[in-house]
Order: structure tokens, then sequence, then C-alpha cells
């Protein structure tokens, strides 16, 4: 048991924790057990999916025309989902690390924790993004139907079935 906690904590060793010349302690990571060069792939996946919205779904849509636009066409609509898949693939990633790290350090897994943990992440950006959404609609800058912002607080919302 205990050379299993001591593999688990290999796999989770922060920078302040590894020898100078393991792998550890060599680029990509930075104070604490961030991994840096993760949040160069999020600002990629998140820019796809910025992208893929204003060239698809906005005013500022781009209508490709010609032989490159056939080509190009199929790239502004799926960057969006590409940038999803990315982003869910490194969330995955860091959960799973963080529970690791937990296991190794404590020698089990709270999952209550995990999940309080959860909450305390997700539930004040939904919270904000409620209010801004409820705030513009009684401004009159979004129409009513975006009052369908109930969706959202209970993740039931997609884009198409929103009324967005």
């Amino acid at each position: 048991d205990q050379q299993r906690r001591r593999q688990l904590s290999l796999l989770v060793t922060a920078p302040s924790e590894a020898s100078p010349g393991s792998s550890a302690a060599k680029g990509g990571v930075s104070a604490g057990d961030r991994l840096t060069a993760l949040d160069g792939w999020r600002a990629i996946s998140v820019g796809l999916v910025i992208f893929s919205h204003l060239a698809t779904a906005s005013s500022l849509a781009i209508r490709p025309v010609g032989p490159a636009g056939r080509l190009l066409e199929p790239f502004l609509r799926e960057a969006g989902s590409l940038g999803v898949h990315i982003f869910f693939v490194i969330s995955g990633y860091v959960i799973v690390r963080g529970l690791i790290a937990e296991q190794a350090k404590r020698g089990r897994i709270s999952m209550a924790g995990f999940y309080i943990r959860r909450c305390f992440r997700i539930l004040p950006p939904l919270a904000i993004y409620v209010a801004a959404i409820l705030a513009l609609t009684c401004l009159g800058i979004l129409p009513p139907k975006a009052l369908g912002v109930w969706k959202a607080l209970t993740f039931t919302c997609n884009f198409s079935d929103c009324g967005v």
C-alpha cells in the first residue's frame, strides 16, 4: 500500500517537490502543481469555440464563396466542436490528476469533497452568466426568448433548444 502511494505521488509531483533533474522539474510546470502548458491549449480551445460562433452564428458570419470557400466551410462549422473536445480532454486530465494526488496524499478520495469543490468552481460563473442574461433581457438588449435562461440553471440548455 505504501509503495502504491509513492508511485501515485510520483505521477503528481509538484515542481517544488521534484528533484532538479526529474521530468516534473522541467518545462510546462510552474509554481504549485499547475501545468502551464495546458493554459496554451485552453486558450486554443476557447479561441476555436469563439471563432466558430463568430464565423457561423453571428452578424459577423463568414460566408465563404468559391472553391476555397468549400474547403473552409467545414472547418468553420467544426472548429467549435474541436475546441470543446480539446477543453473536455484537458478538464478530464486535470480532474483525474487532482483525484490521483488526493489518493496519494490521503490514501482515499472523498467524493463529497470532490463534488463540493466542483460546485464552488462551476456555480459562481453560472450565477454571473444568468444574472447577465437576465439584466440584458430586462434592458431590451436581448430578446425576451433569452429568458429561457432557466435551462442554463438546470444544465439542460443546448445551443439549438434555447432559442439562441
